[in-house]
């Protein structure tokens, strides 16, 4: 999955391009499928399918359960964004440079990595946290998803933005962020100006991988 500067990222660029009703709402909702506590929660929240050894996020099912929603209400779409962006992701990592960490050690370098970019991304894109305080979902029907750990990915947000960590990326490194935000706007922007439009393009099947 993309990280979550990353996400913010995105979505800013794209609420700045394509003004949305409500910011507070959009730029949750971009973040909103990783408050989860645990990894089959995440797969919940990001509507994993196996099938086999193919895996996929089936963010057509996203559509089909809250349609309407994702055409009128910014919280909404900024999930279904989120779940296309992840996809976008993981096709991207396949048809680039990219080493996956296969042991604990590995593992814990490429979280490191992430922080470094975290403090590349903000410096270089002056990004600002817009995020300081949780909506009240409630009394959304987003929440029969899950009950989403809001309160702790705002808290957690917040820390991305005050961290200073700097060296050199080992597995995700600035190229491969840079090259993936390039490639991936494109195609968010277009999804969005179609469902402004009333109308979806994008299919998950087509973003497919294989583990």
């Amino acid at each position: 999955m993309a990280q979550r500067i990353v996400h913010y990222l995105i979505a800013v660029s794209l609420a700045e391009e394509y003004p949305v009703s409500d910011r507070q709402r959009f730029l949750t909702g971009c973040l909103l499928p990783d408050a989860y506590r645990s990894v089959s929660e995440r797969d919940i929240t990001h509507y994993k399918v196996s099938e086999g050894n193919i895996h996929y996020s089936d963010f057509r099912r996203f559509r089909e359960e809250f349609r309407d929603r994702i055409l009128q209400d910014d919280l909404y779409l900024g999930y279904y964004l989120h779940l296309v962006e992840d996809a976008l992701y993981r096709r991207y990592l396949r048809t680039h440079d990219y080493r996956r960490p296969m042991n604990l050690e590995q593992r814990v370098q490429l979280h490191q990595d992430y922080h470094i970019l975290n403090s590349l991304l903000i410096e270089l894109h002056h990004l600002r946290n817009e995020l300081e305080r949780p909506i009240d979902l409630s009394a959304e029907p987003i929440s029969r998803i899950l009950s989403f750990q809001l309160p702790e990915l705002i808290n957690d947000l917040d820390n991305d933005f005050r961290e200073q960590v700097h060296g050199q990326c080992r597995y995700v490194t600035p190229d491969i962020i840079n090259g993936f935000v390039t490639e991936a706007y494109p195609v968010c922007a277009q999804e969005m100006s179609a469902v402004r439009n009333g109308h979806f393009t994008l299919e998950p099947r087509d973003y497919a991988y294989r583990k």
